[in-house]
């Protein structure tokens, strides 16, 4: 749908830049159809991760190393952080989903701090009309921070997990929806609504324990 701007985010020294545009757009939605459907799912979270690895290191990384003071260059860096992460843990083995929880946690502990400084387009913004917001503001990253340790220390993992996944699905409704319902057709609503739709489903995953996510 928006394939010119999608293009503007491939690296300057790439060719063919809606053809890369449009490759990684079918990959998403086959990987989604993959994932919904139940099949192949580890070979799909492979190559997803792999995907998201190479956005990490040849869009994000770039970007920080010219523009490393601008929070929402890292906001942005440490959101597909946690979406590999997610697919990582997808894998469905021992050694990835704990290496996947852990990178997962590290991301949502430094949105959760990233709360304090107030950006309004981290993940898991209060509502705008919400007051007061800054107050709402210091206490759901007071929760993010709290839920990533005791993922970190695997203590309470589930709770904190299924907490921080409602949290960010309650979060992301309030926040976007009643926009959309107004104009379904803006994507700076539906782009943020979708990254924290995709967190929000990686902390569900984290609360499984990688069960159920085989091909089995």
């Amino acid at each position: 749908m928006y394939l010119k701007f999608v293009g503007t985010l491939v690296p300057v020294y790439m060719p063919f830049k809606l053809f890369w545009a449009g490759l990684t757009g079918g990959a998403m939605i086959l990987a989604g159809l993959a994932f919904a459907t139940r099949y192949k799912i580890s070979v799909t979270a492979i190559l997803l991760t792999i995907m998201m690895g190479v956005f990490i290191l040849m869009i994000h990384i770039p970007k920080l190393l010219t523009d490393w003071h601008n929070i929402m260059t890292w906001t942005r860096f440490v959101q597909d952080v946690a979406i590999a992460a997610t697919a990582l843990m997808l894998i469905a083995r021992n050694n990835t989903f704990v290496i996947g929880r852990y990178v997962y946690a590290t991301a949502i502990l430094i949105l959760g701090v990233g709360h304090f400084a107030h950006p309004v387009f981290i993940t898991g913004q209060a509502p705008a009309y919400l007051s007061p917001v800054t107050l709402f503001d210091n206490i759901i990253g007071t929760m993010m921070v709290v839920v990533a340790v005791g993922m970190v220390l695997h203590k309470y993992a589930v709770q904190s997990a299924i907490t921080l996944g409602l949290l960010l699905l309650v979060l992301s409704v309030l926040n976007y929806v009643p926009g959309l319902i107004s104009n379904v057709h803006n994507p700076m609503l539906w782009t943020p609504l979708l990254l924290e739709l995709a967190i929000a489903a990686g902390a569900f995953v984290v609360a499984g324990e990688g069960n159920g996510y085989s091909e089995n």
